[in-house]
């Protein structure tokens, strides 16, 4: 962030150019692969009720010119990020959904937010390789997620 401060003049503020929110929509029944039932059906109701309501923010700042873009997945509750956990398409669906919105934006991106996911998942990995971004981080960043937190498993 130091970086972006000092591109801008004092006494300067970024002019945004473009904003918007896009909600991680459910796909409907017609998608075979990723129908609204098979993604949701084994997850806590709360998960559920909170899966429509979590998507992508976007804002196109004209100086300097870049995206600025923040997203919020479903926190899994399981702390479990394995192909076989219950969160697992849901989370490929989101993040799938942000690389393809991603690829769509020209110029340069700064993505942020809280992905729910394990940085060494291959959730993660797979984002990073669809959406052909690098962890800024380099893996050096230390986990914000303490699974000590998590409350009694809801089924």
């Amino acid at each position: 962030m130091s970086a972006l401060r000092t591109t801008i003049p004092a006494g300067h503020r970024p002019v945004v150019t473009a904003s918007g929110h896009i909600p991680y929509q459910l796909p409907g029944s017609a998608d075979p692969t990723y129908c609204r039932a098979r993604l949701t059906a084994s997850l806590p109701r709360l998960a559920r009720l909170m899966a429509p309501l979590k998507g992508i923010l976007m804002t196109r700042l004209e100086e300097p010119a870049v995206w600025v873009v923040n997203t919020h997945l479903l926190a899994n509750f399981d702390g479990d990020w394995s192909s076989n956990n219950r969160y697992y398409a849901l989370h490929r669906h989101q993040l799938a959904t942000l690389a393809r919105v991603l690829g769509s934006l020209a110029g340069p991106l700064i993505v942020s937010g809280d992905f729910n996911v394990a940085r060494d998942s291959s959730l993660f990995e797979d984002f990073t390789a669809e959406s052909r971004l690098a962890d800024a981080f380099n893996g050096a960043c230390p986990p914000t997620f303490h699974p000590e937190y998590l409350g009694p498993r809801e089924d």
